[in-house]
């Protein structure tokens, strides 16, 4: 199967990606704001609002869990499909005020993709991200 970092910047058809194997994906920047603890939206007049940072995807992804089921703090991984946002987390933990130069434009984006588990993960999957640039 063709992963996403042997078919670069595709905009023409779903790909299939793999968790936790690297991968480029192409696609819009863009920040935003959700509610976070104590309620996660329950609450928003006393939630704290917490900024993160998306990629619009270009063409939609499929992220396969593969042949051999993953199990992660007990819990197995899933197949998605049609994913066409994505909540990045980078690894170095870039300050929102270096991200906003890319907000609006179209950049590529390369790491590992998780599946989200958490209140705080604001998609389906998300990528863990090593790098980025303006495509």
């Amino acid at each position: 199967m063709d992963s996403c970092i042997n078919r670069r910047h595709t905009d023409t058809s779903e790909t299939d990606l793999f968790y936790y194997e690297p991968v480029e994906i192409l696609g819009v920047f863009n920040m935003g704001i959700f509610n976070g603890p104590p309620g996660y939206g329950e609450n928003p007049e006393i939630d704290t609002h917490i900024r993160y940072s998306f990629l619009v995807l270009s063409t939609p992804v499929n992220i396969l869990s593969g042949d051999s089921p993953i199990i992660e703090e007990g819990l197995r991984k899933s197949s998605h499909f049609g994913i066409d946002k994505i909540h990045l987390v980078f690894q170095d933990h870039k300050p929102y005020s270096s991200l906003k130069l890319f907000c609006g434009k179209k950049v590529v984006v390369r790491g590992e993709v998780f599946e989200g588990k958490r209140g705080w993960h604001q998609t389906k999957v998300l990528i863990k991200a090593t790098s980025m640039e303006i495509a």
